[in-house]
């Protein structure tokens, strides 16, 4: 039977040149931070160099994140020193942690993970090395499948922590990801190797110490299953599922988009509603990242707005997260950078006049008067588009006005039985902030009639006794993009 010493290397050996090989004789950074996991990985790296198995060539790489003052200097002069001390050349990079999360808008853990991310890569470049060597294990996995369960995620998200794959454009591998954390902690102890503790680790203020030291534990006790190792498990079967899908969406890809420079990209509705749902939100998702934009504030709100216009004729347009819009047409579906001329509305209010087209912002407007016998059918199917409305217009007072939304509008939403502020509405309606900057309000000369493009009013609605519809409609102007 293998000691914890064989057992423990012959799985970092398995993983590293075997089953993810990174060649015989390349320079390998491994990403050492001091604690427990990753000295484990540089030692046992170090005893299979010296046991003659491998002849790659490590470089210790540090990344400080200035978080915990003297104890992270104290953490990295830890590992400058044990590197030196076995002769291994060491890089170490700081990172402002705090002013990256301040200025981007996330959490410090999040900023974290992109600056040491992008702090590793920049060091593998300066040394030549082949590939990144993390220390994230089986229990890491476990922590951030729950992590994104919580945030919500979709199947790509099931992979968890992937075995292997590029990041700034540097393949990242993790050798110790069959292993658990307890596996590792044993490790440590027969070999005697030393390790620093980092105090943020039981801080249960973070998101990912709670489910660390409290859920994972609380669902093993009443389940009496190895939640990790199932986690696990479906992680792998989702990274199977990933590679069929990957597949799959280069093989349609091809037929389906058009990409048009330097700032927009056109999908051929016909051919992408062909394919399968997955497949559909799959080649949405790499659509944008060709459009440069960041996928941090996408929801599945934002794939299931892009996704019910695919297999629609109407005519659609809202805006998406990193000042992107999304067009569709009874043909196509286009996502492009909104211009600087068409990204905002006038600040002037437009007088519509009945029968005539006008142009508020980027869209046109157009207003028709219609007997109620006209509509019935079209009215039934209203809720299609969201970019027309019918209103009754005997309940209508004076003439139209259309302008942008105020401080203290306030109006009765459709279906509600008491007024609400716009504002709060927008939020309970789960509007995102980019989008609201595109909403703006249709009025008579007493009240609000319609939040375009998100609700009527209640005050507007068509009823039994309605005699005349005014059907409104906004449409896209052509060359946004």
């Amino acid at each position: 039977m293998p000691t914890i010493q064989a057992h423990f290397e012959q799985a970092v050996f398995r993983f590293l040149f075997e089953r993810y090989p990174v060649g015989g004789s390349d320079r390998i950074l491994l990403a050492v931070s001091g604690g427990a996991d990753s000295m484990a990985l540089l030692h046992a790296l170090l005893r299979l160099r010296e046991q003659g198995a491998v002849e790659a060539e490590w470089v210790v790489g540090h990344v400080n994140h200035r978080l915990r003052g003297q104890a992270a200097d104290a953490d990295q002069r830890f590992v400058e020193q044990y590197a030196r001390q076995r002769g291994l050349e060491v890089i170490s990079r700081s990172a402002d942690v705090p002013a990256y999360a301040r200025d981007r808008k996330v959490s410090i853990e999040t900023a974290g993970r992109m600056l040491r991310i992008g702090a590793l890569a920049e060091m593998a470049r300066q040394c030549g090395a082949g590939a990144v060597a993390t220390a994230h294990h089986r229990d890491d996995l476990a922590e951030s499948m729950i992590f994104r369960l919580r945030r919500g995620t979709a199947f790509r998200g099931w992979q968890g922590i992937r075995p292997s794959g590029k990041l700034e454009g540097i393949l990242f591998v993790r050798p110790l990801l069959g292993l658990r954390r307890r596996q590792i902690l044993d490790y440590c102890s027969v070999e005697n190797l030393p390790w620093r503790e980092d105090a943020t680790n039981a801080d249960c203020g973070y998101a990912r110490n709670r489910i660390r030291h409290h859920l994972l534990p609380y669902l093993h006790e009443k389940t009496q299953t190895d939640i990790a190792e199932m986690l696990a498990c479906l992680a792998e079967k989702s990274r199977y599922l990933f590679e069929r899908i990957t597949a799959k969406v280069d093989d349609e890809m091809p037929g389906i988009v058009r990409p048009q420079p330097p700032h927009s990209i056109v999908l051929q509705k016909a051919a992408l509603a062909k394919c399968s749902p997955i497949v559909r939100g799959e080649i949405l998702r790499r659509c944008l990242v060709q459009l440069n934009v960041g996928l941090r504030d996408y929801t599945t709100v934002h794939y299931q707005q892009m996704m019910r216009c695919v297999c629609k004729p109407d005519l659609s347009r809202f805006q998406l997260p990193g000042n992107l819009e999304c067009v569709s047409d009874g043909s196509a579906l286009r996502l492009g950078k909104i211009s600087s001329c068409e990204s905002s509305l006038p600040d002037e209010p437009v007088l519509p006049e009945i029968g005539k087209p006008c142009r508020f912002g980027s869209f046109q407007i157009t207003s028709t008067l219609l007997d109620s016998d006209q509509v019935s059918l079209e009215h039934e199917i209203r809720g299609s588009s969201c970019m027309q409305e019918y209103l009754d217009a005997d309940t209508i007072k004076g003439a139209i006005r259309i302008r942008l939304r105020r401080p203290g509008d306030r109006f009765r939403p459709l279906g509600m039985k008491t007024e609400k502020k716009v504002g709060k509405f927008l939020t309970a309606a789960q509007v995102d902030l980019e989008n609201r900057d595109q909403v703006f309000i249709v009025e008579d000369s007493e009240k609000i009639l319609w939040v375009a493009p998100v609700r009527i009013s209640e005050s507007a609605k068509i009823g039994p006794k309605t005699s005349r519809i005014l059907k409104i409609q906004m449409i896209p102007l052509k060359g946004v993009f």
